[in-house]
């Protein structure tokens, strides 16, 4: 298996890594931590015309879909606004 390699002086921690066979690629830990994920965190893979962009998972409302104010309960993630609307409709 080759080394990575830099590709492009310019640009910070560019690298070329070979794809297995079965489509799997390596990504070395530095990448990981910049961007601060870890071991089994989730990541988004987004692809455009000419790259792939692999950003951290963003923890959502699973109701509304807000980014704002996220609480864990449970196995799911909720939003202050809409754990307040739902202890407001409790208490009716």
């Amino acid at each position: 298996m080759s080394k990575a390699r830099i590709t492009d002086p310019k640009i910070e921690n560019t690298i070329t890594k070979p794809i297995d066979e079965v489509g799997r690629i390596h990504i070395p830990i530095m990448f990981y931590k910049r961007i601060g994920v870890q071991y089994s965190d989730k990541v988004m893979v987004t692809s455009t015309d000419d790259a792939v962009i692999i950003t951290p998972k963003k923890h959502v409302c699973y109701l509304c879909g807000s980014q704002k104010d996220i609480q864990k309960c449970g196995e799911k993630y909720f939003c202050k606004s809409c754990i307040e609307e739902i202890a407001k409709q409790k208490d009716e």
